[in-house]
């Protein structure tokens, strides 16, 4: 079943199974077209962050604040009372730089994005990966009345403690973890 992963592993080639006309086409179709907007923006600077988008990583702080266990935090009116989790405006999803250093953590709990009122919508998955910035407000509506009713509730979709524990994992790695 996973034969081209043994040969991978092994060491052995793996023949290419591309029809010659396919790679021609692919290669010549993908020079003839203009570079878009898009592509020639791929790695802006500092200055050209600033021009596009108001801000650069340079001026991106790291505001966010770890809620120590057993200490109450109340975002958009709903109390945690146990935190353990992450509340600020910035927090990198990449602590040692690269790529996504501009990109806030997943776990992130920033109060200054809209979160729906009224009942929350319990039977809404989150998709693969999801990030606390990028789920809509409904959504986050209903991650913050499960963090706020005590995380027991196992009839959630498994996204929203995916969210918890990518907070509890950044956390760990960034002090460590101690024995104790």
């Amino acid at each position: 079943m996973f034969s081209w992963l043994k040969r991978i592993f092994s060491g052995s080639e793996i023949s290419d199974t591309t029809n010659e006309a396919t790679r021609k086409e692919t290669i010549a179709s993908s020079s003839t077209h203009s570079p878009s907007l898009h592509t020639q923006h791929a790695f802006l600077n500092d200055k050209e962050k600033l021009e596009r988008y108001g801000q650069s990583r340079s001026h991106k702080k790291d505001d966010a604040r770890w809620v120590l266990p057993g200490e109450k935090v109340t975002a958009h009116g709903l109390e945690i009372a146990d935190g353990m989790v992450y509340v600020g405006n910035f927090l990198t999803a990449a602590p040692n730089g690269g790529w996504n250093a501009d990109t806030p953590a997943p776990c992130l709990i920033r109060p200054s994005l809209k979160v729906a009122s009224g009942v929350p919508q319990t039977n809404l998955d989150l998709g693969y990966w999801p990030s606390y910035t990028d789920i809509t407000p409904n959504q986050r509506l209903t991650y913050l009345l499960w963090l706020a009713s005590g995380k027991s509730d196992t009839s959630y979709p498994m996204g929203y403690p995916f969210l918890y524990f990518y907070g509890l994992d950044a956390e760990i790695s960034q002090k460590g973890c101690t024995s104790g």
